[in-house]
């Protein structure tokens, strides 16, 4: 029973990621690709990779009973009090939890969702690619990401109305291992870690994706944030913190994806409205 509640306890703190904390706001619709995914259990981002699919992280989904829907807001850039001041909602055909994921150590986190209708991309709604690359040195190249999400911001005080976004840099692997006492969860070679440059990932952003601002792909969804102190659980995100932030790497799963969607990642669509206007090169 004891193991149960702490387990309860931990799936509150990992589903209450989001908003981003001293983030800036983005403009309306500058990250088009950006979704909120929630249900009456939990409230994160995900990203549109094409028509039909979202792409989001595993313990987003884990709550919605069986039976349920996950549902989709595409295309909005406020949010407040449970309302949306523009965009489409959508709700899941079906969606996916990797086979392999488990709690708590937050390995294999991620998930896909499949809409019920396909969405027809304009300046307000369009998807992005994935990165590809298996190599570890994913670091070197594409070192410098954006993320977007409607977290907890400066003051804790709950959801950002407006969306968020902030500039992260990929740190090492082997470095991130460094800080695995403030981690209830595991990392592999399966993860992706980011430190701040300016604002940091928080309550309300799970799920949400790590772009380059090189190549404009997506590499990472993001996992979870600060939520031990010297291996001891605490129940909030601390999202000043210097601590890098941890990502599920998108790259690993490329075929796990491939076979839930049937998507082929030679011919991914990608908006020019991102490449031209978003000013992340």
């Amino acid at each position: 029973m004891n193991f149960l509640i702490k387990l309860f306890a931990l799936f509150a703190i990992i589903l209450k990621v989001g908003a981003i904390y001293d983030g800036d706001t983005a403009k309306e619709h500058q990250f088009p690709y950006t979704v909120l995914v929630h249900s009456p259990q939990f409230f994160c981002a995900g990203a549109i990779i094409s028509d039909r699919h979202i792409i989001t992280a595993a313990h987003c989904l884990m709550s919605i009973r069986k039976g349920g829907k996950a549902v989709v807001n595409v295309g909005v850039h406020e949010y407040y009090g449970g309302g949306l001041s523009d965009g489409i909602t959508l709700s899941s055909s079906k969606f996916w939890i990797h086979e392999n994921f488990t709690m708590p150590s937050a390995v294999f986190d991620i998930g896909i969702i499949e809409l019920k209708v396909p969405l027809n991309f304009s300046e307000k709604i369009s998807s992005l690619k994935l990165s590809t690359k298996e190599n570890a040195d994913l670091d070197v190249e594409d070192k410098d990401v954006v993320l977007s999400g409607w977290g907890y911001t400066y003051d804790y005080s709950g959801a950002s109305r407006e969306l968020q976004y902030t500039n992260l840099t990929l740190y090492p692997l082997n470095e991130c291992k460094k800080f695995k006492s403030h981690y209830i969860e595991n990392l592999n070679e399966n993860h992706i870690c980011a430190r701040k440059t300016k604002g940091l990932p928080c309550s309300g952003d799970s799920g949400a994706v790590m772009v380059s601002r090189k190549t404009k792909k997506i590499v990472g969804i993001l996992s979870y944030v600060k939520d031990a102190e010297n291996g001891v659980d605490i129940h909030y995100n601390d999202c000043i913190s210097d601590v890098p932030v941890v990502a599920t790497r998108v790259s690993s799963y490329i075929n796990w994806i491939k076979e839930k969607t049937g998507l082929n990642f030679g011919h991914q669509h990608q908006s020019s409205h991102f490449i031209k206007t978003y000013g992340i090169s």
